[in-house]
C-alpha cells in the first residue's frame, strides 16, 4: 500500500478545471448552457470534467492544491483520495463528461471487458448519459433492431444502408440512457449530454454518415473491431425507468448503477448531509443553481452551474447547501447491494423497479 503523502489529512472537495475538446459535431451550447467559458469560434463536443488519464489531468482550482492535478494528488495519497475499495486500482476509475451533440456522433461501439483484455491497447466502457438538454425532436441511436445478425450488419456496411438497422427513439430533458459495453449507439444532435463513464478512450467507429472532416477526408472507421466488439444479443432498455424519493423539500433521483458507477441526481432546496463513508470518492456536477460544500474540517467550497467537484474518500461527511436552490449530479462506484439496493427496499420501492435501474 502506498504511504499517505503530507496533504492526506487536509483533502478537501476539489474544484476542478474542466478540458475542452473540439470536435468536428460540436458546438458552443456548453456555454450557453452550463457557463463554460469555451475556447472562441471552435466548435467545442466535449468538456472532461473529471479525468485522470495520460495527458488529460484536470488541474485543481480551489485551496492548498490549486494548479495541481488529479494525477499528482493520485501519486501521492492514492488511499486517501479514492478510498479504501478503490486504493489498489491501477487507474482512476472514471471518466466524467459534458457533450454537446451539435451535430450526429458517428456511430460506434466500445469493447467488453473480455473483449479488452485480449485486445493490446483497449480498455472496456461501459457509459451513461443523462439529458441536460434536448431540441424538439431530438433523439438517440440505441442497439440495434430486432434480429439483426452479424452478418447482415456486415452487409449494411458494404452497402451503406446501416441506418436503416438501427434503434433510433426521441428523448427529452431529464432522460437517462444506459450504455453498456458491446451496444452500438451514437447521440443524435441538439442535445446536451452529462455522460459518466469508466475510464477509457477506445471507441470503434463503424458509420460516420458520409461525413469529412476539414480536409475533406472521411473520418478513419474500425469495421473489424466494432463487428467484433457489437453484442448482437443486447437487449437492454432504451431509457432506464429511474427512481424518484422526496426527502422533505429536496429529492434524490436514482438514475442508474452498475459495478463500474452509479448516478444520482439531487434537486435542492434545503441543505443534505452527504458521505463519502471514507471508502470512495464522490463526484458532484452542477446542473444548475448556486450554494456551498462545507467539510466536518470547517473547509467551504461555493459551487455554481457547469461546476464539477471530486470529494476525496477522506472527507467522509460532508453538507451541501444550496442558495437557494441547486441540481446537481452525484456520482460514486458503489456497493450496489448495501448503497442502491437495500435503502431503496428500506423505502418500500418494490424489487422491480429496483431492478431496472441496476445494471449486473
Amino acid at each position: 500500500m502506498m504511504r499517505p503523502g503530507k496533504d492526506t489529512l487536509s483533502l478537501y472537495p476539489l474544484l476542478l478545471d474542466p478540458i475542452f475538446k473540439y470536435r468536428i459535431w460540436g458546438g458552443r451550447k456548453l456555454g450557453t448552457a452550463l457557463g463554460k467559458k469555451l475556447p472562441p469560434q471552435e466548435p467545442i463536443g466535449e468538456s472532461w470534467e473529471v479525468s485522470c488519464r495520460n495527458g488529460d489531468n484536470n488541474v485543481i482550482s480551489n485551496g492548498h492544491l490549486a494548479g495541481k492535478t488529479l494525477a499528482d494528488v493520485l501519486e501521492t495519497d492514492r488511499e486517501a483520495l479514492l478510498g479504501a475499495s478503490l486504493g489498489d486500482s491501477l487507474k482512476f476509475p472514471l471518466l466524467n463528461k459534458f457533450i454537446d451533440a451539435n451535430d450526429l456522433l458517428s456511430v460506434q461501439v466500445h469493447p467488453t471487458e473480455n473483449l479488452a483484455a485480449k485486445t493490446p491497447g483497449a480498455e472496456a466502457k461501459t457509459e451513461a448519459w443523462y439529458i441536460i438538454h434536448a431540441d424538439p425532436g431530438a433523439t438517440l441511436i440505441k442497439g440495434l433492431k430486432p434480429g439483426v445478425t452479424p452478418d447482415a450488419f456486415e452487409r449494411a456496411i458494404r452497402d451503406n444502408t446501416v441506418p436503416s438497422l438501427l434503434n433510433s427513439f426521441p428523448v427529452e430533458t431529464g432522460d437517462m440512457v444506459f450504455v453498456p459495453a458491446g451496444c452500438v449507439h451514437a447521440m443524435g444532435k441538439g442535445l446536451v449530454i452529462c455522460e459518466i463513464q469508466q475510464n477509457s478512450d477506445t471507441t470503434y467507429r463503424v458509420y460516420d454518415w458520409g461525413r469529412v472532416d476539414a480536409a475533406g477526408k472521411p473520418r478513419q472507421l474500425h469495421v473489424q473491431q466494432a463487428l467484433a466488439a457489437i453484442n448482437f444479443k443486447d437487449r437492454s432498455p432504451d431509457k432506464v425507468a429511474s427512481i424518484a424519493i422526496t426527502e422533505g423539500k429536496n429529492k434524490r433521483t436514482f438514475l442508474a448503477a452498475c459495478p463500474y458507477f452509479a448516478m444520482q441526481v439531487l434537486l435542492l432546496e434545503k441543505s443534505t448531509v452527504e458521505s463519502t463513508g471514507k471508502r470512495r470518492f464522490e463526484s458532484l456536477m452542477v446542473l444548475s443553481g448556486r450554494g456551498a460544500i462545507r467539510t466536518e474540517a470547517k473547509r467551504e467550497t461555493s459551487i455554481s452551474t457547469g461546476d464539477s467537484i471530486l470529494v476525496p474518500a477522506c472527507v467522509g461527511s460532508y453538507m451541501i447547501d444550496p442558495s437557494p436552490r441547486c441540481t446537481m449530479l452525484k456520482i460514486f462506484v458503489p456497493d450496489i447491494d448495501t448503497e442502491i439496493v437495500k435503502p431503496l427496499r428500506a423505502r418500500g420501492i418494490a424489487e422491480e423497479a429496483i431492478r431496472a435501474v441496476v445494471f449486473e
